[in-house]
């Protein structure tokens, strides 16, 4: 009644990509969970590569790294 409306749609449209990784990480830092999601992806490049500290930003960015087996330092 008051001429208010609510849309709803997804703003932000996420595409995994391809990168290259060294095999010895001394610091990994994810800004978001998709940026652990696309680390996953990479399993056999990345994960299996040893990562000694994880930085991230959010809670479940920090859940979803140490499901993942990595040391979230802070």
């Amino acid at each position: 009644q008051k001429g208010i409306t609510l849309e709803d749609y997804n703003a932000i449209d996420v595409t995994l990509m391809d990168f290259k990784s060294p095999k010895k990480i001394k610091n990994g830092v994810f800004s978001s969970q998709n940026a652990v999601k696309s680390v996953k992806k990479h399993k056999n490049e990345l994960f299996s590569a040893e990562i000694d500290n994880c930085f991230c930003v959010g809670q479940k960015t920090a859940a979803l790294l140490t499901q993942n087996g990595q040391n979230v330092v802070h």
